[in-house]
């Protein structure tokens, strides 16, 4: 295995707060008879009177949004972050600008802000999410579509789940510096031991040893390596202060996890908010602008770019979009800037790394007209346009999907079916009915594999003491036997857990034995004592013990090739299990009949 190197976010994360743009909307009801406004010999003066294009003058009306290019506003489109203002900007408190705002703009930039001022009472998204990892995304409210994205703990945590226990809750700080976990490494033990062995006297023998032992790359026992990502809840106390409540009895729901590793993912992640045209559709591509007029009879009409309708013409000059992206060299060939491309001499806007200028809520809807002949063939007209309609809730701006239609087009646009889905175009294992390859976004299609591994402790130090006692009677041909040990380490620092792993083995054990060779046999009585200890293993887990047993063994000789043999294992019927998962033990009678030729 290769361990799950995070990926994490660094100076290759681009993003741009999603925005919706909004028009003062003139509205007005009409009629083709209207719309023709016929001269004194019947003569339609406007030729964009046929709206159905049917050829036929009809006194049907029609509701026509029309929009005028100067009443285009800007407003962050905050509703897919609930109860959450200024998720994306952040926000400073108006004492912040007296000291940091250095080139005097009026305006926090991101290379002014420290989020550790008092001062900024909401850290930007961007700034946020610095060095935190990503993670696959499929149950998030910014996209029905599964894509990676930074972990920001203003809204998520990690989760490490167990398979025996609730699993582990990290707070914030905790998730945002989740560690690797390491590819598994050979186990390397080195022993040191020191020990004496021999009688004291003719009749007492003594065994002491204590040993130490260094491992290198200790095995832990299976640990779920792919988190998941949940979402934090939060309460309100009186004061109307935010506090976090988050516990396995409470979490708002599964919204992803932290994948084995990161095939088929597809990079660059979080382009649905990356502020530039991953899936080059902010301009009409050539094949269709010049087989698909722009129509002006439905949707939203405006008037075309050369004052005449229907018109073959680019929708990013219908929509009135203005944006420019700044000029990359591309190496790869495709058709969108990737980190490395960027030459600092085109920075139009001064901030330091590429950027689409003025790109921001370029973005609606393209509603295709279509035509369908008597045999059945669809034959595509044309194109009206749609502007995303927005609404206010709970003084955020969210798009009302119940105006939503058509298809989304231009910078990181808002889709009725899949949300903030926007991804770059990739090559699919799909074959067109002419043969060709056929296009699709590039979502992640990582696995999602929950994977259960053991993992490496690192350096783990173990001792321990065993002592044993013996006492001889050969004149009554009879023994007594004593053995203690002490086990000095009995569990170990999970990373991942972050909790304490049991080694599975008792701290204190105890034995004693008494035997004596009769004449009418061989007879023996054992005690052992275990000491109560925690126990984990896979979906196992509980504690053993304390449990004290007494045995009673006898055997006797028949003749020189039968003998016969009696055992009483805990004959006071401590019933006690030996192994989590393993059956409940009590009193047993075994004897035994054996011959030797």
């Amino acid at each position: 295995r290769e361990g799950t190197p995070y990926t994490r976010v660094g100076d290759e994360f681009i993003t741009s707060i999603p925005q919706i743009a909004t028009y003062d909307t003139n509205t007005e009801v009409i009629n083709e008879v209207e719309l023709c406004d016929a001269d004194i010999n019947g003569n339609c003066t406007n030729s964009d009177w046929d709206m159905n294009g049917n050829s036929t003058l009809e006194l049907e009306n029609y509701t026509l949004n029309t929009f005028h290019d100067d009443t285009f506003i800007l407003h962050n489109l905050g509703g897919q972050v609930s109860d959450f203002p200024n998720y994306w900007e952040g926000h400073v408190e108006q004492s912040w600008y007296e000291n940091n705002d250095l080139n005097n703009n009026g305006i926090a930039d991101l290379n002014e802000i420290d989020c550790s001022d008092p001062s900024v009472t909401v850290c930007p998204y961007q700034k946020r999410v610095q060095g935190a990892p990503y993670f696959l995304g499929f149950n998030t409210e910014f996209s029905n579509v599964p894509e990676f994205m930074p972990l920001d703990t203003a809204l998520y945590t990690v989760w490490v789940p167990e398979l025996a226990d609730t699993g582990r809750i990290y707070t914030p700080l905790e998730s945002i510096n989740i560690p690797d976990v390491d590819p598994i490494k050979t186990e390397k033990i080195q022993t040191i031991e020191l020990g004496f062995k021999g009688f004291l006297s003719e009749r007492i023998h003594v065994t002491t040893d204590y040993y130490m032992s260094r491992y290198e790359d200790f095995f832990s026992s299976p640990t779920v390596i792919t988190p998941l990502i949940i979402e934090r809840v939060f309460e309100y106390d009186e004061n109307g202060n935010k506090i976090d409540v988050t516990s396995f009895d409470n979490f708002g729901g599964i919204v992803g996890m932290l994948t084995v590793n990161a095939n088929l993912s597809n990079p660059p992640y979080a382009t649905q908010w990356d502020g530039r045209d991953n899936d080059n559709d902010w301009h009409t591509n050539t094949s269709e602008l010049n087989r698909f007029p722009y129509l002006g009879t439905g949707g939203d009409i405006v008037e075309c770019p050369n004052g005449e309708s229907p018109c073959y013409a680019d929708w990013y000059d219908v929509f009135r979009w203005d944006g420019v992206e700044e000029n990359y060299t591309d190496y790869n060939e495709n058709g969108m800037y990737d980190p490395g491309e960027f030459d600092i001499n085109d920075d139009v806007d001064g901030n330091g790394y590429w950027n689409c200028v003025d790109c921001a809520g370029e973005w609606g809807w393209i509603l295709w007209e279509t035509t369908t002949s008597s045999s059945g063939i669809i034959d595509t007209l044309g194109y009206n346009i749609k502007f995303p309609r927005s609404v206010v809730q709970n003084g955020e701006y969210i798009v009302n999907n119940q105006e939503a239609e058509g298809e989304a087009v231009g910078i990181d646009e808002y889709d009725p079916a899949t949300g903030i889905s926007e991804a770059e175009l990739i090559d699919s294992p799909e074959i067109s009915a002419l043969g060709t390859v056929v296009q699709k976004p590039a979502y992640a299609y990582t696995p999602l594999h929950s994977i259960l591994a053991p993992m490496n402790y690192g350096e783990v130090y173990m001792q321990g003491l065993d002592l044993g006692f013996t006492y001889l009677m050969p004149e009554q041909k009879m023994t007594f036997d004593f053995n203690f040990s002490f086990y000095g380490t009995t569990d170990y620092y999970n990373s991942l857990t972050k909790k304490n792993d049991p080694i599975n083995a008792p701290k204190f054990k105890m034995n004693a034995s008494f035997g004596w060779e009769s004449s009418i046999g061989g007879i023996a009585v054992k005690y052992r004592h275990v000491d109560r200890f925690e126990w984990s293993d896979g979906i196992w887990s509980g504690f053993i013990g304390p449990y004290d047993l007494f045995d009673l063994h006898y055997n006797y000789k028949i003749n020189d090739y039968i003998e016969f043999n009696l055992t009483a294992l805990n004959i006071f019927n401590d019933v006690h299990k030996e192994l989590i998962g393993g059956a409940k033990m009590g009193r047993q009678f075994i004897m035994r009949l054996s011959t030797a030729l």
